[in-house]
């Protein structure tokens, strides 16, 4: 997708701020939920009958105020797949081993919440997903899907000093998604979940500073010690093709595999 196509789709289709959000949804929204106490953590308010199908469940443990093992021990739990079969795969061994769900990504990690973000807004997936992006660097032209299905992909930027608060800007973007005429289109599609750029915490997938997965450029072979000068540059522009085709490898304790920017 041409770079500046894509920023101005981000900009205009869904570069709104948290407060844009917010001034937005008394009119389109009725009052939401009061928080619960602590008192009330393990007895969540009813829950509001779903407007046009879109199915919240799936991003219920994002922001649930427990501990990520009291999230994992519910019964019905359930480990959320990408559509990146090696990446599941993964996904499901630190699981097995941890008990503790959701993916946490560090290093070089935009390449991977790119492809993540465009496996599922297409098809055969087909999802609505929300991205909090505390670090402004997100941008639509890194995504690989067509224009239809980006209107699917929602970008909250939420002020840095909000990072502490992963909740309530799930929260806003939620309800922006469920009672905005702007996001009625999405209606039809089941939302997938979130991830947290910049953010430790409060996600499904978050990616930051300190993750399980981490994701690096994928090392080129360097020329043999033995290489002379001559060979070298001789060797030049097909070393600069291997480096140009060399893809990202995202490897943990449970696994790994290399991926490639398709828009390459």
């Amino acid at each position: 997708m041409d770079a500046a196509l894509g920023s101005r789709i981000l900009n205009e289709v869904r570069g709104e701020s948290l407060e844009e959000v917010r001034t937005k949804l008394p009119q389109t929204m009725t009052p939401p939920t009061p928080k619960p106490s602590q008192n009330d953590h393990n007895h969540p308010p009813t829950k509001k009958k779903r407007k046009k199908g879109i199915i919240l469940g799936s991003i219920r443990n994002a922001y649930h105020q427990g501990t990520a093992q009291e999230r994992v021990s519910a019964i019905n739990y359930k480990i959320k797949t990408t559509g990146m079969h090696e990446l599941d795969d993964i996904v499901a061994q630190h699981f097995r081993s941890t008990k503790i769900g959701g993916l946490a990504v560090t290093g070089r990690y935009l390449p991977l919440m790119y492809k993540i973000a465009s496996t599922l807004a297409s098809a055969p997936n087909n999802k609505a997903i929300i991205i909090i992006d505390y670090e402004g660097r997100f941008r639509a032209s890194g995504l690989t899907c067509n224009e239809d299905d980006l209107e699917h992909i929602y970008v909250l930027r939420p002020p840095e000093n909000t990072r502490d608060q992963p909740r309530d800007n799930i929260i806003e973007t939620e309800n922006y998604i469920l009672f905005n005429d702007r996001a009625r289109h999405s209606a039809c599609r089941e939302l997938w979940g979130t991830i947290v750029l910049g953010g430790v915490a409060g996600g499904d997938i978050t990616a930051g500073w300190r993750g399980w997965l981490r994701v690096d450029r994928e090392e080129v072979q360097p020329f043999p010690p033995d290489t002379s000068i001559e060979e070298a540059l001789r060797q030049r522009e097909k070393r600069q093709r291997a480096v140009d085709a060399a893809g990202w490898q995202a490897s943990s304790a449970w696994g790994g595999f290399v991926f490639h920017d398709s828009r390459t």
